[in-house]
């Protein structure tokens, strides 16, 4: 009897609400909130400094893997100098070695106005776009843990949920996107 005793106890104590009930939870349901409405009222800078610097990484990486942005062309001839040599060795090292997660950008790179300058010219062309996206959806639980935090965000729309992958970086930021998978048919 003092088995199940115990292991009820055990169990009320381990349930995982959805509700974000902790200080932590909370801290990272705020700074994807404030990054959501950053998108939403077109504040490229506070999205740009709303994800990590591995996120940054990985869209410039995209970008210039894909090779046929005119934004990137109008922009990358105003990077110069060390950040400019640290792009093409970063890039060259991470297209033969890490196509799928690249290495974090020179901070020569990730520290200057450049990559401000284009992250903002490209956002001014999606963020109509972006807009409707991220106003159709809400928080709907988060989850921390040692590695980072989860939140998962339902769009009313489609009625899915999109997983959002947050890491601590002198605060909270969005390090990763989880589109929902394809409902099967019945």
């Amino acid at each position: 009897m003092k088995r199940i005793a115990a292991l009820l106890l055990l169990t009320a104590c381990n349930t995982s609400s959805p509700i974000t009930t902790s200080s932590e939870e909370r801290a990272v349901q705020n700074a994807f909130e404030n990054w959501r409405k950053a998108i939403i009222a077109g504040k490229a800078d506070q999205v740009f400094y709303g994800m990590s610097s591995a996120m940054v990484s990985e869209w410039l990486f995209v970008l210039v893997h894909n090779g046929d942005d005119a934004t990137l062309r109008k922009h990358r001839p105003r990077l110069s100098g060390q950040a400019s040599d640290d792009l093409d060795v970063w890039y060259v090292t991470n297209k033969n070695r890490n196509t799928e997660r690249p290495s974090r950008l020179a901070m020569s790179v990730l520290g200057s106005k450049w990559i401000l300058d284009l992250f903002t010219a490209i956002f001014e062309l999606e963020k109509a776009r972006a807009r409707v996206e991220y106003e159709n959806i809400e928080v709907s639980a988060v989850y921390v843990d040692s590695l980072g935090a989860t939140v998962v965000a339902r769009n009313k729309v489609v009625q899915a949920s999109d997983r959002y992958v947050m890491v601590y970086e002198n605060g909270w930021k969005v390090d990763g996107h989880i589109e929902p998978r394809p409902q099967l048919p019945k």
